[in-house]
């Protein structure tokens, strides 16, 4: 679904028009390399995707835990205590 909600992205589209051409070598035939772009491309964002799903599945397990949940509350609100700052303070 995801891979399908991607491809259908004008965004996305739009980034591998820009991405595109500094991989592309006109002298040699477009259809191999274009296959192998894409093959590329669909198997980076599978692993991707599953790595995601498979962390969110063993965060989902971890935050059964109480104390984990606290935890992780407690840096989570440290982290974008920290990130707040820097906007405010930049210069």
């Amino acid at each position: 679904d995801g891979f399908m909600v991607q491809i259908a992205n004008p965004k996305a589209v739009l980034f591998f028009t820009a991405v595109l051409p500094p991989f592309l070598d006109p002298a040699r035939p477009l259809g191999p390399q274009l296959v192998l772009f894409a093959v590329a491309t669909i198997g980076l964002d599978m692993i991707t995707m599953t790595a995601y799903g498979l962390g969110g599945a063993a965060l989902t397990r971890r935050m059964t835990d109480p104390a984990f949940s606290r935890a992780f509350g407690w840096i989570s609100g440290g982290l974008l205590l920290i990130a707040a700052a820097l906007i405010v303070f930049r210069h």
